[in-house]
């Protein structure tokens, strides 16, 4: 399947447990399902390395794509304790929220820092090598009495050998961007979890094109309706997902082509119920719709503020009996946080709804598809429009005094022309001609 016409890629990566244990020993718990890959990244175990084969496979960089016009970029969101997930229902489709989100933030922010980063830079190095004889008790005034109060309170110290060098290195950078992001819906998702059951990785390539742009101007209502070559019906796409295993593992917003010709758009969003009433199914269903919004709100553009700060630095003694003490003082910190106001966004549709397990712990999942496009959107409008001009939410009078119409009286049949013996009508008297005036010579009309 060539993935540019394909928008949304996931694959499960699960790995098979394999072990061996002697008669006596207690079960273990059951294995993972086998890997189960399809399509583009087809063998990779690690769902990073599947993302960047894609890539590679689709002739795509991260970053901008001059002759594709595109923009892409890779994100990464950790899964923690999913094993433990099961333990209450809903945890595990939040845990997988978080995870999916989280690449997407990063993915956001490779956007935010390629448009709009500000870099500020600091480097810092000493080299000293300290006067060994001062570091000594010998030239200090009262030195015997000094050294009495050390041996007898902290002998450690007095036997401490001295500093013969010290070399210390701080570099610090710190890269900020504040900016309006959008479009950019989730091409391709990677899921794997780990054969323990515990952690995982969900890895989003996410990308921005010509046509999710002019998407985005259809929903903020400064765009028509984005037309290309007709595909297919998107529930049959939809369809086909499921049929191959791969719709629970679908997040985000993801774009199509419908079959008359027009760019869609449709959010995958997942929840899990508390519980297994069916009252907890519907909850886990609303749940996921409402997320699937979110996500078609996300596309419509945030502001992104990011921060990034990264710091190397280390100390380092050397002591004269040949002794060190080395002391890392690296650190990192990046921050990502995205805004959006009100938006009002008709003609969101569900389209699909299916509850499904787990394959890592069993725990149900609720998936939901939500579709949007321009022309769903119209219709909507329009729809409201005739519900708002019957303002039945005013009450009124309603029928009430209405009387029936009162039933119209008949017409009379007119009675047929009487023949034969009757004066009938009376035939029109001929007009005499008039005339010619008497004159001299020959007028008239002449020849």
């Amino acid at each position: 399947m060539n993935a540019l016409h394909c928008a949304a890629f996931v694959t499960v990566l699960l790995s098979a447990l394999t072990s061996s244990r002697a008669q006596d020993a207690p079960a273990p718990a059951a294995p993972m399902p086998p890997t189960t890959m399809t399509g583009t990244g087809q063998g990779a175990q690690d769902p990073l390395e599947a993302a960047e084969a894609s890539l590679r496979e689709n002739q795509f960089v991260e970053g901008y794509n001059k002759n594709a016009k595109r923009f892409v970029a890779i994100g990464v969101g950790s899964l923690i304790e999913v094993k433990k997930a099961s333990s209450r229902m809903d945890s595990l489709a939040d845990l997988r929220l978080a995870a999916f989100q989280n690449a997407m933030n990063s993915a956001k922010q490779r956007l935010a820092e390629f448009i709009a980063a500000e870099i500020t830079s600091s480097v810092k190095s000493v080299y000293e090598e300290p006067d060994v004889a001062a570091q000594g008790l010998a030239d200090i005034p009262g030195a015997a009495r000094v050294k009495e109060i050390v041996d007898s309170a902290v002998p450690d110290v007095a036997k401490r050998p001295a500093v013969l060098t010290s070399d210390q290195f701080k570099s610090a950078v710190k890269v900020v961007a504040v900016q309006e992001v959008g479009a950019l819906q989730a091409f391709q998702a990677f899921e794997h979890v780990e054969p323990d059951g515990v952690t995982g990785k969900i890895v989003v390539i996410a990308m921005l094109s010509p046509n999710s742009k002019r998407m985005q101007e259809a929903m903020l209502g400064k765009g028509g309706a984005v037309k290309a070559d007709p595909q297919g019906p998107v529930s049959e796409w939809i369809g086909k997902l499921d049929s191959e295993g791969r719709l629970m593992f679908t997040q985000g917003v993801v774009q199509r082509i419908n079959e008359n010709g027009e760019v869609t758009l449709v959010a995958f969003s997942q929840a899990s119920p508390r519980t297994e009433s069916g009252r907890a199914t519907d909850a886990a269903r609303g749940k996921a719709i409402a997320q699937a919004q979110q996500m078609l709100r996300q596309f419509a553009g945030e502001l992104v503020a990011s921060d990034v700060s990264r710091t190397v630095g280390y100390s380092l003694k050397d002591f004269a009996d040949k002794s060190q003490d080395f002391l890392d003082e690296g650190a990192f910190r990046s921050t990502v946080e995205s805004v959006a106001s009100s938006l009002t966004l008709p003609g969101a549709t569900p389209v699909k709804t299916k509850a499904e397990k787990y394959p890592a712990n069993g725990a149900t999942i609720v998936t939901v598809a939500v579709e949007w496009n321009l022309s769903s959107a119209l219709a909507a409008n329009e729809l409201g429009a005739a519900l708002n001009k019957l303002s039945g939410s005013r009450g009124g009078t309603g029928t009430g005094g209405i009387l029936p119409p009162k039933p119209e009286a008949p017409t009379p049949p007119k009675k047929p022309a009487t023949g034969g013996g009757g004066t009938g009508s009376k035939p029109e008297t001929p007009t005499p001609p008039k005339k010619p005036a008497r004159g001299g010579g020959g007028g008239g009309s002449g020849g």
